[in-house]
């Protein structure tokens, strides 16, 4: 017998019923069962307890006994702990992420205020009872974008009873669609769910199977209202003069009566970020529009000024230029100096509420650009009051320059305090 093929009969034979098939694969896909590691293949059956694992730009859709489906994306791992199609099936998610639209007979299968599905991260568990949805996890942080349906939502410690996961994620948050909240290992509670950007809402619901080139896109959106005057770009509206900025975002906000919950709130243990937020994808990181964002009563969200990051055409956010997200979600500054030398500056991790005091990764990375010089004349400069920051983030590892930052916004300005 065939090496390939034996190794594919000791793996299916190991793993017992299928509750799954794959019905679409795309580059290097492996499954593992009982210690066996084959490749996936279209038509590959996938048992309870089997990990699989996809390489750089390889993607594999599976379709589950009660016909839900689930795309597991490029780079990701995940465990089938559970699945029998009448009590709720339980996922892992070790890493990366997974698109999944639950079927409706399933849902109506058991008692509408239980969930029907789980899945499970290193950080957070969720409860699904609704149809569509996008899971991304890290070792550090998990967040889930909501398109149709319900999900239950709550941050959740590795090897905890599963018998109890249905109490964990009622003890969480409820996500609706359009909405996102993420959970990290150091939150302490999930954040409360809020509206994400317009245009990464639309391409990530489009991109369903992870097949859209993930660079940067320049397409401008169609179709949508703008809250922009009548005459005026985006651009100029970002730009316009105080007085006139002013006369028409506070039409859009009277309109509306914006509420201290849109632009987000920290308070009593919880955490709300500003509605029109990013999502950096590949570490659930939360991006929230700047300041001078104008609000949009139809969406309940703010729409970014141009430069305040990109949305590539798979719903990837791509940060400004000179900033660079790490794989841990740190954020990090880059300015060339004279002697074309790069000097990188770690920034804490951005506040997810909008606030006049906060500058925008814009405005940091225009200070990068327009002012090299006295960027990194302040980098060598210590002079910190680390006292409104409750955690410093570590210096960088490597680089020319290590350092670790505060960037606040005075009367307009940006001042850079740097720690050695």
């Amino acid at each position: 017998m065939p090496y390939f093929f034996l190794i594919l009969f000791l793996c299916t034979s190991a793993m017992g019923a299928p509750v799954a098939r794959a019905v679409l694969v795309k580059g290097t896909v492996t499954q593992s069962h009982a210690g066996v590691e084959s490749p996936l293949v279209q038509g590959s059956e996938i048992g309870e307890g089997a990990v699989i694992r996809t390489g750089e730009k390889s993607v594999v859709k599976l379709v589950f006994i009660d016909s839900s489906q689930m795309v597991v994306a490029p780079k990701s791992e995940m465990r089938v702990e559970k699945f029998s199609g009448k009590d709720a099936g339980i996922i892992d998610l070790v890493k990366g992420q997974i698109r999944s639209k639950v079927s409706k007979d399933y849902l109506q299968q058991r008692d509408q205020t239980r969930s029907k599905l789980f899945i499970k991260s290193q950080t957070a568990a969720m409860g699904v009872r609704g149809t569509d949805f996008l899971v991304t996890a890290t070792p550090e942080n998990t967040a889930v974008v909501l398109f149709e349906g319900e999900v239950a939502f709550n941050q959740h410690s590795p090897g905890s009873d599963p018998v109890d996961l249905d109490e964990v994620v009622d003890r969480g948050v409820r996500i609706a669609p359009g909405e996102f909240s993420t959970a990290g290992l150091d939150s302490g509670a999930p954040t409360v769910p809020a509206v994400l950007n317009i245009k990464q809402l639309e391409r990530l619901e489009g991109n369903d199977s992870f097949d859209v080139d993930r660079s940067p896109a320049s397409i401008p959106d169609e179709g949508k209202r703008s809250v922009v005057p009548p005459g005026l770009s985006g651009e100029t509206a970002a730009s316009a003069a105080p007085a006139l900025q002013s006369e028409f975002s506070a039409d859009v906000l009277d309109a509306s009566g914006a509420s201290s919950d849109a632009r987000g709130y920290i308070q009593d243990g919880k955490v709300r970020p500003a509605n029109g937020s990013f999502l950096h994808l590949d570490t659930g990181t939360v991006v929230p529009p700047a300041s001078d964002a104008v609000f949009d009563p139809i969406s309940k969200s703010f729409i970014p000024a141009p430069g305040d990051g990109t949305i590539s055409a798979s719903g990837d956010f791509v940060p400004p230029e000179n900033i660079t997200i790490t794989a841990k979600g740190n954020i990090v500054l880059s300015v060339t100096n004279a002697s074309g030398q790069v000097v990188s500056v770690q920034l804490p991790k951005p506040s997810p509420v909008i606030s006049a005091n906060t500058p925008s990764l814009r405005e940091v990375a225009a200070m990068a650009t327009q002012n090299p010089n006295a960027m990194i004349s302040m980098a060598k400069t210590p002079q910190v009051d680390l006292s409104n920051i409750a955690r410093p983030l570590p210096p960088l590892s490597g680089g020319i320059d290590q350092t670790t930052s505060i960037i606040q916004k005075t009367e307009g300005r940006l001042n850079l305090s740097v720690t050695k």
